[in-house]
């Protein structure tokens, strides 16, 4: 335990600004932004710096495996399935990004509760059926995910 003599003497540390933070977009080179001008950055989440590794991430399954799953799914894994595959955003490549969900909002929608909703698509990213690229933690938080195109061929018919 410090005495009060040490409490008495202050140290004067003086701030030392750091030249990059984690938030903070890293400054463009001349060289990679001829390079990489095509490729849309996105937030950072298991070491995706851009759209192209986000989409090399999410598995390819067979039609066996996809069919096994499907008949693995119950009653509220199978509406956020398929909410899930209303809410496409683009394509690129052979991978489909879907639009930020809330999950408030998506649980509301669905009438599952906000546990259930998360619980199911934890369990989807542990089987490889979807890939978290982008997402806000706490309160009005979202998630943005990869869905590839056999996983959204198959389970769209």
């Amino acid at each position: 335990m410090p005495s009060i003599e040490n409490l008495k003497i202050k140290k004067n540390k003086k701030f030392e600004k750091v030249e990059f933070r984690p938030w903070d977009t890293p400054p463009k080179e001349e060289n990679d932004s001829n390079e990489n001008s095509d490729i849309e950055l996105v937030k950072r989440k298991d070491g995706f710096e851009n759209v192209e590794q986000a989409s090399k991430s999410v598995q390819i399954f067979s039609v066996e495996n996809l069919r096994k799953v499907k008949r693995r799914l119950y009653g509220p894994q199978k509406d956020v399935i398929s909410y899930l595959l209303k809410i496409v955003d683009f394509k690129e490549k052979d991978k489909f990004f879907l639009k930020p969900m809330v999950y408030v909002e998506v649980s509301e929608e669905l009438s599952v509760t906000l546990s259930t909703l998360k619980s199911i698509l934890n369990k989807f990213k542990k089987e490889g059926l979807i890939e978290l690229y982008d997402y806000k933690p706490g309160r009005g938080g979202y998630g943005c995910y990869v869905i590839s195109e056999n996983v959204y061929s198959f389970f769209s018919e």
